[in-house]
């Protein structure tokens, strides 16, 4: 599940505005939604915490929570949960 400390980070990280289309939002308009979408084959493959990583979500309007989806390309797909990986093995260290 996404905290409030991690949609806090993703907000901050987006500076209130969509990312997306750009649009100034509030926390409680804005959504933090997932790249890779948190299904159960994804949280199978890569775990929970990685799927509900900040790296794995962007801050986005209600419109345009779907133009931030990357499940369907495998390739950016990998590439990045590679990276949240990486990072959270770093981290444990």
């Amino acid at each position: 599940m996404i905290t409030e400390e991690i949609r806090w980070a993703v907000y901050m990280r987006a500076h209130g505005r969509c990312d997306v289309c750009g649009v100034v939002l509030s926390w409680q308009t804005g959504q933090a939604a997932h790249r890779v979408a948190r299904t159960k084959w994804a949280i199978r493959k890569w775990g929970a915490d990685c799927i509900d990583h900040p790296g794995n979500l962007a801050w986005t309007c209600p419109e345009c929570n779907d133009a931030v989806l990357i499940t369907n390309r495998p390739i950016e797909r990998e590439a990045l949960m590679k990276e949240i990986a990486m990072e959270m093995a770093e981290v444990r260290r």
